[in-house]
């Protein structure tokens, strides 16, 4: 492996050829025998050819390059030093060395890891630019430093002093000379940091760019031209070569010699001495002079040689760069650093391919900006693995004018990273054309990008585009990907503005645009990982635009824009938060239109011009904020007021956060709150806080033509108008939508947040009228769909987990669903879930009982009256219906459901799609793509409207056209066999409508019930139960099953029909025996018999004795059987029993089995902790993701521990998203928090790719599915302060070796204090699909062994013992060979203890888990 490192480092986007080579040593004398020369560079396109193949993620070539490498010693040769210099060792002493050069050698970089990320990672990461932090360039410095040595910092400081720009005593306090600077810490760190240098872009473009597109006779030149202007000038220069046996390496270079040298029969007349930090004296180790690591050239025939490396230019060496512009040296120093170089490197690109694509039938053509064009690819003289290419060009011509693969590559250049691929849309008539992909013509500069589709099938194309800091700070936006559909012979242009990207072309494109975080935002971010990601969500579009769509990354406030006929003049207004600064519809500042506010009446045009809130990055979190009215008729602004939902505190923290995120939280609806007048709801804010701090506000308004008035308050916080005592505990209960329905029918409408329901009482003061305290959530709905429920049905999800106890009590939140009873609050039905909710519907499509819903992590349940739900079988499953809006459209009384279709798949362009169920499935009976039509967004697929606008009950869809110029309005053409007044006469319907634009949009619905029978003319006589239930034997506590029960309405026609809307009345769990069950069903009964059997006794066994400490009981091992009253018995669920008496106390427990109020018992055995709780077969279903997390003992210093893995299956997707923990199938942790470990990916049907996720991803190697697999983990330094390291070995069942992978480390371990200092206590164990599909995975044969010291002095016993877990020790002493003294000697801590002893030791045993670890025995 050692010979690969440096080639490695050589192909990395940094300029790491300039950086890495072994170091040798040599003696005064430079006899070539006593030189000893590493061979460190491989085939470099095998190398880069192997590296794309084994990528999954091909943004990441180089963290798969730099994890191949593993820390190690560099092989010093020794040699003997010479007594009297030679000729040219005189010349470089005459020319500084031994004075401007270090005594010290080449060497790995000896930092530990928090010294290199505090003194060289982090200021390095922090002053590079986006499209170097984009490009992975700050990972390179660790991995060239550690790996591969620091000639280029040692040489670049020599340099840098040698010619003034920085002295001894820069380096080191004191220091006259470079050579008495000694070897601390900090120069470590110093010369760490300028070796890390070369990784900036503009100092590779000057290094590596350049160079590659040289001849190797221009190499030379450049050499001679370089020591030329140097010997003139009296300066160093850097001077680099690489060649097959010194891989890439930095020298400087002194001074040029002229004279006769002759090596191999080559003669040559220049010499360029050279300070190499590669060659050191045998005794001393420092640094030396070498005449064999001076450069030769012939100058005549361009020949060369450096002897001390075997680099000639007859065997492929190349002199890659000589330069004497300092300003590379300087360049963003850490000591006087610049931030210019004098190189012009503004036309210098780096053309790098992906996804083993290459420059075959692609030609290309770059223009600089004087005018002169080159063949890109023949301009490049040098180029790793036909995958990295260097050339230069300020404009950029492509064509592909055969259909070919299609093809992934970027383009970095001063300032800008284009990343571009190029594929063919599939289709079922040309399903291979993905395949090839097809022709086009691009044109393209760091500043746009021009691309014509040539061919007769659309292209699929896709961009990722980075600048850099300056004119152009989309900042917190560093990147954004563009995704377009072309269609043949149709251009598209992405062009860079001032405040985006600018997307013109002719005709239609179809465009998706991602924007991604700068790191410098996202360490700068005051909050969670979580919070960040709301709060960027505002940056993410997904859209469809023809021409002259821009990009404007700033972030936009959730709408709060009402459109209600607020004064009864038959025509509506619009009302909406506005500020200085905005304009009503005839250009006039609507601080002007104030009537009663004397403060903004007097607000001037001068202030409102000059007035700009927004933030760098567009967000909003200071300076005033209005509401609004305006004439819907003619936009002229007829009242402005403060806005009463106030910020409150700078940058609105007292909302929960301080970057604008929580207090730009805002809902709004339309509510009769006094019954008598419409009034404008605005509710601003409705999570709970991230920094102790949280606040809801809500104000009801009206209008009455002349003045807005906000009549009606309510506010959490203390001090502002509508706080009372007691109000905060009401905080944080909103979704991200709202409702409005007159729940109690008082005539006055109510206003639901959520999980909060608000009023106006009787003493007109708007109140809470109840809350569930289920905090916040996503989706909401509210209808009266069930006549045998009095009232309105609220519906919603929930993203919270956890305790609320604001109220007083302890409410219990586990995400989910619930059904609320909108007059009461109180919850009808509840189901939690695993994780945050976020998707839900209450509809009824026709499925079954009087409504169903489901949600993004519930199944469907059917509501059968009432607090009875229970499983919608019909629509799970491939079933599962969408989860948008509900709508009225086929005329049949059922809702119908509105989602979305993508089309093309992962396109992210999405149409409106209306589905009906068919009695079997939802099947399709609309699709706006048919009429060219689209979505408003991706993640729901939102028509820009749903309403009832025609009048004839069934509701419109109103959607954008693909080129977003038009709307289109969608109507019905089905027939319907029943006659309904329009829905906009229903207020609830017509509040849904107006909240539609708000958040999160959500349907409309109706307030009133639409079942058939409403509308039947029939007269119901009675019900019959013609077919018993499948269950009519219970056991106390059961609930009634209907499965199988066929109910009959009968009618006065004569005729009759089967209803599954009835009621069944609850069993009585206190009456053992018959008991008469009541079916209902509006307003008819009839009766059902069914049994109730009491239980004699149950008994209990279990398959699982042995628990570790840690472990929960698992009760799918325990089997329980039930005999009943009525002489029959039953095995029954693991829910249907407790298990208790488990506790934490080692040995024997008993268990008490009880099942409705019987009770069995049984005894296990509790153990320590240790690894062989792994022991196990874990399965995962689709709603699982942790299956374990098992607590293994206490591991530190250096040990092994080893199991058996068997894969039986993994999840179906494939999923290889790894960054999150719930990524990991195995990881070692200490806390449940910290730790690192390996993870699978589905590589074929029988092979699976292994990934151990250090800092970042590594692929180790491939098993097969199916087989036994041995995997060995040898532990070092856990615990003790340094950080853990790992090497793991994969054996098969024959014990061969078939993954070894070294240098692995732990994560955060290393990152952490804590995990520095902790032990290995727990493995957790994941399935890695993030519980989207099941698997499987078998462990067994988990053991630990360590090899421990023990030394003995006398009676003192001293012993080094990495574990505690089941570790015991005894000393013996014996007489004649019976025992007659015995001390148990077990250590009570790892690492280095004493034991005094009562007597002199014969023999010293150290066990662990009856195995023997280490002995030790009296020798004679």
């Amino acid at each position: 492996m050692k010979k690969q490192f440096t080639t490695l480092l050589a192909l990395s986007t940094a300029a790491a050829c300039m950086l890495t080579c072994t170091p040798i040593t040599t003696s005064a004398e430079d006899s070539l025998e006593d030189l000893q020369t590493y061979d460190v560079l491989d085939s470099t396109d095998t190398l880069v050819r192997e590296a794309w193949e084994s990528r999954n993620n091909e943004d990441e070539m180089e963290a798969d390059l730099y994890d191949s490498m593993s820390e190690g010693e560099i092989p010093f040769y020794e040699a003997e030093a010479s007594s009297e210099p030679s000729e040219l060792e005189q010349a470089a002493i005459a020319n500084g060395m031994y004075k401007d050069t270090f005594a010290f050698g080449n060497h790995l970089c000896t930092l530990t890891n928090e010294e290199f990320h505090d003194k060289v990672y982090a200021p390095l990461s922090e002053s590079m630019t986006y499209s170097e932090l984009d490009s992975n360039y700050n990972l390179a410095a660790k991995d060239t430093a550690y790996a591969g040595g620091l000639c280029y910092g040692i040489s670049s400081i020599a340099v840098l002093v040698h010619n003034g720009l920085l002295t001894p005593s820069d380096i080191q306090e004191g220091a006259e000379t470079l050579h008495d600077v000694e070897m601390t810490p900090d120069v470590e760190a110093l010369i760490t940091y300028y070796n890390s240098l070369q990784v900036y872009k503009v100092v590779e473009h000057a290094n590596i760019v350049f160079a590659g597109m040289m001849t190797k006779d221009e190499h030379t030149d450049a050499f001679l031209n370089c020591a030329a202007r140097c010997k003139e000038k009296g300066t160093y220069f850097m001077a680099c070569i690489s060649s097959a046996k010194s891989g890439t390496h930095a020298m400087v270079g002194m001074d040029e010699q002229f004279g006769n040298w002759t090596f191999n029969g080559i003669s040559y007349d220049t010499c360029i001495l050279t300070y190499d930090s590669n060659s050191v004296q045998k005794d001393t180790k420092e640094s030396i002079f070498s005449d064999k690591t001076c450069i030769y050239i012939n100058s005549e025939t361009k020949q060369y040689c450096v002897p001390a490396y075997d680099l000639t230019s007859e065997n492929g060496g190349v002199l890659l760069d000589a330069s004497d512009d300092d300003s590379l040296l300087t360049y963003r120093a850490p000591i006087r650093g610049t931030t210019e170089v004098n190189t012009d490197v503004s036309e210098t690109v780096k053309w790098r391919f992906f996804s083993g694509t290459t420059k075959d039938q692609i030609d290309v053509t770059s223009t600089t900006k004087d005018g002169t064009s080159y063949d890109f690819w023949k301009a490049c003289k040098m180029n790793y693995g036909d995958t990295i290419y260097f050339g230069k060009g300020s404009t950029f011509h492509l064509e592909k004018k055969e259909r070919a693969q299609g093809f992934a590559f970027d383009v970095n250049g001063i300032g800008y990273r284009l990343r571009m691929e190029q594929y063919a849309e599939s289709s079922p008539e040309t399903p291979k054309v993905h395949d090839r992909g097809t022709k086009c013509k691009m044109d393209f500069c760091g500043d746009s990008i021009s691309y014509t589709n040539t061919d007769t099938e659309n292209i699929l194309v896709s961009y990722i585009l980075t600048y850099d800091q300056g004119t152009y700070n989309y900042e917190p936006v560093g990147s954004v990907r563009i995704a377009l559909v072309i269609y043949p012979n149709q251009t598209a242009t992405i062009s860079k503005q001032d405040t985006g990207l600018a997307i013109t072309g002719d005709g239609e494109i179809f465009v998706q645009a991602h924007p991604t975080a700068t790191q410098k935002c996202i360490d700068e971010f005051d909050g969670t990982w979580e919070e960040f990601l709301d709060w960027f969500g505002s940056y993410f579009f997904s859209f469809v635009r023809s021409k002259d769509a821009l990009l404007q990354f700033n972030t936009k406030d959730e709408c709060s824009e009402l459109l209600y006929d607020f004064d009864g003049d038959g025509k509506s207004e619009v009302m909406c938060q506005t500020s200085l600064g905005s304009k009503d519809g005839q250009g006039k500042y609507v601080s002007n239109a104030a009537q009663n506010d004397e403060d903004i009446k007097a607000i001037t045009d001068e202030k409102n011009s000059t007035a700009d809130y927004r933030s760098s990055s567009g967000v909003i979190t200071e300076g005033k904020e209005f509401l609004t009215v305006f004439n819907g008729e003619t936009g002229v602004a007829m009242d402005t007021i403060n806005l009463p939902t106030t910020r409150g505190s700078e940058n609105g923290v007292d909302y929960g956060d301080n970057f604008g995120n929580r207090s730009n939280r805002f809902v709004s609806d339309i509510a009769y709150l006094d019954g008598e007048k419409p009034y404008a709801i605005y509710l601003r804010g409705y999570y709970f806080g991230r920094n102790g701090k949280q606040r809801t506000s809500i104000a009801g308004i009206s209008w009455d033509g002349t003045a807005l008035s906000p009549t009606y308050r309510f506010d959490t916080q203390k001090g502002q108008e509508g706080y009372f005592d007691g109000a905060y505990q009401y905080v944080g209960n909103g979704n991200h939508n709202c409702t409005v329905a007159d729940v109690d029918n008082d005539g006055k409408d109510e206003f639901i947040t959520g999980a909060l329901c608000m009023e106006v009482n009787d003493d007109n003061e708007f109140r809470p009228k109840w809350c569930t305290y289920l905090q916040h959530g996503d989706a909401l709905h509210i209808g009266n769909y069930d006549p045998t429920h009095t009232g309105f049905e609220f519906f919603t999800v929930h993203e919270d987990s956890g305790t609320n106890n604001l109220s007083g009590n302890d409410i219990t939140m586990d995400f989910g669903m619930s059904v609320i009873d909108a007059e009461t609050g109180n919850i009808m039905f509840h189901e939690g879930a695993s994780a945050d909710t976020g998707r839900g519907v209450m509809a009824n499509v026709g499925a079954g009982g009087y409504y169903q819903i489901w949600s993004a992590k519930n199944s469907a349940r059917q509501s059968n009256g009432g607090t009875d739900f229970t499983t919608a079988t019909s629509l799970t499953g491939k079933n599962t219906p969408s989860m948008n809006f509900r709508i009225f459209w086929d005329g049949d009384l059922y809702d119908n459901l509105l989602g979305g279709v993508e089309d093309p798949p992962k396109s992210k362009i999405y149409y409106v799609n209306i589905t009906d169920w068919d009695s079997r499935s939802m099947s399709n009976v609309f699709n706006t793509k048919d009429y060219d039509c689209v979505a408003i967004n991706d993640t729901k697929a939102n028509p820009s409207l749903q309403a009832d606008l025609f009048g004839d009950w069934r509701e419109e869809v109103v959607c954008p056209t693909t080129d977003g110029n038009t709307l289109r309005v969608f109507s019905t053409t089905n027939t319907t066999d029943y006659k309904i007044k329009t829905l906009m006469q229903d207020p609830v319907y017509r509040s849904g409508v107006a909240a539609e634009q708000t958040a999160y949009n959500q349907p409309p619905h109706v307030g009133f019930y639409m079942g058939k029978e409403v509308f039947d003319t029939r007269t119901l006589t009675s019900i019959a139960v013609t077919t018993q239930p499948t269950k009519t034997s219970y056991v106390p506590g059961e609930s009634f099953d209907r499965t199988g029960m066929v109910v009959k309405a009968n009618y006065s026609d004569g005729t009759s029909e089967e209803i599954n809307t009835y009621t069944v009345s609850e069993i009585d769990k206190d009456i053992i025996g018959e008991q008469t069950l009541t079916v209902s069903y509006l307003g008819k009964t009839t009766d059902l018999k069914i049994t109730v059997k009491s239980v004699s006794r149950i008994t209990a066994q279990t398959s699982k004795s042995t628990y570790y400490l840690g472990e929960n009981i698992d009760k799918n091992t325990i089997t329980v059987t039930a005999y009943y009253s009525d002489g029959t018995s039953s095995v029954l669920n693991s829910n249907e029993f407790e298990v208790t008496g488990f506790g934490n106390t080692l040995g024997k427990q008993t268990l008490t089995v009880t099942y409705l109020n019987k009770t069995a018992y049984l005894t296990i055995q509790l153990l320590d902790a240790n690894i062989a709780a792994l022991n196990k077969l874990y399965e995962t279903s689709s709603t699982t993701s942790e299956l374990t997390t098992a607590q293994i003992g206490s591991y530190a210093g250096d040990f092994t521990l080893e199991h058996t893995v068997k894969i039986n299956s993994i999840p179906a997707n494939g999923n290889t998203d790894k960054n999150s923990a719930a990524g990991f199938f195995v990881r070692f942790m200490a806390d449940k928090q910290t730790g690192g470990g390996w993870y699978l990916t589905k590589k074929s049907d029988t092979e699976l790719n292994v990934a151990w996720k250090n800092t970042r991803a590594s692929s180790v190697g491939t098993i097969k599915l199916g087989e036994t697999y041995t995997f060995r983990y040898n532990f070092t330094n856990v615990g003790n302060g340094n950080g853990a390291t790992v090497t793991l070995t994969i054996l098969d069942s024959s014990g061969n070796t078939v993954i070894s992978a070294s240098g692995l480390n732990l994560r955060n371990f290393s990152d952490t204090d804590f995990g520095k200092k902790s032990p290995i206590t727990y493995v957790q164990i994941y399935n890695q699909a993030n519980a989207n599909s099941t698997s499987s995975v078998e462990f067994a044969n988990a053991r630990y062994y360590t090899t421990s010291e023990i030394t003995v002095n006398g009676q003192n016993v001293a012993l080094n013992i990495g574990c505690l877990t089941d570790m015991k020790g005894y000393a013996a002493k014996y007489s004649n060979g019976i025992l007659t003294d015995l001390a148990d000697i077990t250590p009570t801590t790892t690492g280095q203890s004493t034991v005094l002893l009562q007597f002199e030791p014969d023999k010293v045993f150290i066990w662990n888990d009856m195995t023997p670890v280490d002995f030790w025995q009296k020798t004679e």
